[in-house]
């Protein structure tokens, strides 16, 4: 039940939550997930998590091997996953995955399919092992995050479950002696320092809640208890719980005789009395304390903190009466810290596994700017030897160009790039494009260009590359060339083209590093590059350097609305490309993207919607002195945001890096 109420909590949030059935023995969460009886007996009738395995092995068994390409079960997860109608109000998705098929007649197919399912065997004859860490990964490329209801791991498939699976395990321990013994004997099996070894040095966290503690009569004894409980438990706290005093009263699962009888799920009713509203706060209070177990960019972390951080504390609080005594619940708390240390290191690991798209805006090329003195950084001219921001740009546009515009249209904001692009596209076509090779001439690379050219051989030396990264900009200029080209560092580059010439389709261009040019016209053929040799760089609008060539660039409102907004990238780009953004646990990192006009937000929607998968794992954004404005776009696309200056993160970064370990001498394999 606890369960139960937790899952509609996260999907309250806006999180996609899955919930698994692994208590095969006395499986029955469906009862509590949906509402009607038609609705759990539709559950019923479903394919599970028992079905999934025997299908599993039935595969297996038939398989033969083709040019030694592995296994993979030859089913979608989907396929045995039932969506769970929330509330309204929910901004998430709710959805089960049940123990099995096992209604009416089938409840004793279903039965002798738990008892004669031998899960040594599995592991031993089966690649148990292999296939539980498959469909972890495939799980969570389903949702946000998955709770598995499951026995405390003394039997064979709870031992699979718990030390396998999951990341976090809450147990629930009533105030019985027999309860207290068996929770503390699971307790140090978990305990066990030799566990992460057996888990790939994934380290497994573990909570103890006080649950179904009668909280009005008997103070004496309940004293006793809490007393009790504390000292037993209070040594396996994790570092980041144990700070908290009373951790084990502030977490009392209280209970409630109308809510333990007919097993409501607390927060699903409208009834506002006393204990129902105590019993919410207490799943509240757990599920704040389940977030804060995880990193610190964690999307789990940051939808519970947008949801409860504005909270009053009188709102959440909640007051329980004794004949002796008042104990007050402590108010519902989320740690905000902004600590970066979490921050660096998933993202080495991201970087050295390969998975890191780092994606680059006009505002990159403020990074090592000279102070005036002012507290303004020296500025753009034409003939400068660094390239322009956007704002930059705009500004010289706007000064060459816009002499009839009134000076009252662009101080209401039409000054932007696309708007200003447009005025001298219409007015004075070819003299605009003129303008703009201006770029092409301003490539002296900052350290941040610096730093993407020589991580390639960073990595490369220490054994991680390749694969090498795909990078992604939507800059005009060249200096992230440049910056290649001064290292001696080959690489691709693929570039939009909306050719002047009407008669042309849209394309992309892929540039080798002998500087030959080839059309991309069938994307999901082309093999022009590879990963497995040198990084991609992605210009996701054009580059400056080929206006004279007859090539175009997105710059005006036009160019956005037919390239944003008419096609649809995921048929132009290559699918080698693609596959990059839609891998497994892609990691996304803006730079110098300030989100501040309409065309730098619906490039991310494009992103979101057409160029990734379903799950979002780990995207950061890296800005000096956001404003509210941006900070609130980027917390709407779940993207984490650190204000820090760009040339100290990259000097961190760089450090950190230069300083980890050659393969197969550290963690981040």
């Amino acid at each position: 039940m606890a369960l139960a109420n937790i899952a509609y909590l996260m999907s309250d949030c806006g999180l996609n939550v899955l919930v698994l059935d692994w208590d095969l023995e006395a499986p029955g969460l469906e009862r509590f997930l949906f509402n009607k009886p038609r609705e759990i007996e539709n559950a019923l009738m479903h394919k599970g998590l028992v079905d999934m395995l025997l299908d599993y092995k039935n595969a297996l068994l038939n398989f033969r091997p083709e040019e030694e390409k592995p296994f993979f079960p030859p089913y979608q997860i989907s396929d045995y996953i039932i969506p769970i109608v929330t509330p309204r109000r929910s901004l998430g998705s709710l959805s089960l995955l049940p123990a099995g098929e096992r209604a009416h007649k089938k409840f004793a197919e279903y039965s002798n399919k738990v008892k004669l399912f031998d899960w040594q065997d599995f592991y031993q004859n089966w690649e148990g092992e292999i296939y539980f860490e498959w469909l972890r990964e495939e799980l969570e490329n389903q949702c946000d995050v998955v709770l598995i209801d499951s026995r405390t791991g003394v039997t064979e498939m709870g031992g699979v479950c718990t030390y396998q699976m999951a990341d976090v395990i809450v147990m629930f321990s009533i105030a019985s002696d027999q309860s207290i013994d068996g929770t503390l004997r699971m307790l140090k099996s978990f305990s066990d320092p030799e566990l992460p070894d057996l888990r790939n040095g994934r380290k497994l966290k573990t909570i103890v809640i006080p649950s179904r503690i009668e909280q009005i009569s008997q103070i004496e004894i309940l004293n006793a208890f809490r007393e009790k409980f504390s000292q037993l438990f209070g040594e396996y706290l994790s570092d980041e719980l144990s700070t908290e005093s009373n951790f084990f009263l502030n977490h009392e699962i209280p209970y409630v005789p109308r809510y333990a009888f007919e097993e409501l799920v607390a927060v699903k009713q409208t009834n506002t009395a006393l204990r129902a509203k105590q019993l919410e706060d207490a799943y509240k209070q757990l599920l704040i304390t389940l977030s804060n177990t995880t990193s610190q960019d964690s999307i789990l972390r940051r939808k519970i903190y947008q949801e409860y951080k504005a909270t009053e504390v009188s709102e959440l609080e909640s007051q329980i009466l004794t004949s002796q005594t008042i104990v007050k619940r402590k108010s519902l708390t989320v740690d905000e810290s902004g600590i970066l240390e979490n921050h660096y290191e998933s993202l080495i690991k991201a970087i050295t596994k390969g998975r890191i798209v780092p994606f680059l805006g006009s505002d990159i090329n403020l990074c090592d700017r000279s102070n005036q003195g002012n507290g303004a950084l020296e500025s753009w001219q034409p003939g400068c030897p660094f390239p322009p921001s956007g704002k930059e740009l705009a500004a010289y546009l706007a000064e060459t160009f816009v002499a009839p515009i009134s000076k009252h249209r662009l101080d209401v904001g039409c000054e932007s790039l696309p708007y200003l692009s447009q005025y001298a596209y219409l007015t004075q076509e070819g003299e605009l494009y003129d303008k703009l090779h201006l770029l092409a001439l301003g490539c002296q690379p900052n350290r941040l260009h610096k730093f993407f050219a020589t991580l390639p051989a960073i990595m490369r030396d220490k054994g991680y590359y390749p694969p090498y990264p795909l990078i992604v900009t939507t800059n005009y200029d060249c200096a992230l060339e440049q910056a290649f080209e001064d290292e001696n560092e080959p690489f691709d580059l693929v570039f939009y083209s909306n050719a002047l010439d009407a008669q042309e389709q849209d394309k992309f261009i892929h540039r080798r590093p002998n500087g030959d040019l080839q059309e991309i016209r069938d994307p999901n053929q082309y093999e022009g590059f590879s990963f497995e040799q040198r990084p991609v760089i992605l210009k996701l609008y054009g580059t400056a350097d080929q206006i004279p060539e007859g090539e175009s660039l997105v710059i005006t409102e036009e160019h956005y609305l037919e390239y944003l907004v008419s096609r649809d990238l995921s048929n132009l780009l290559p699918a080698k490309l693609l596959k990059k953004f839609r891998a497994q646990r892609p990691t996304m990192l803006f730079l110098g993207y300030p989100l501040g006009d309409w065309n730098e937000r619906i490039i991310l929607h494009r992103i979101w919607q057409n160029l990734t998968s379903r799950k979002r794992y780990r995207w950061w954004a890296i800005q000096s002195n956001p404003e509210p404005f941006a900070q609130k776009l980027w917390q709407s696309y779940s993207v984490v945001l650190h204000d820090i200056p760009l040339a100290d993160y990259i000097t961190e970064l760089n450090k950190r890096l230069r300083d980890i370990a050659d393969k197969g001498n550290e963690g981040y394999e």
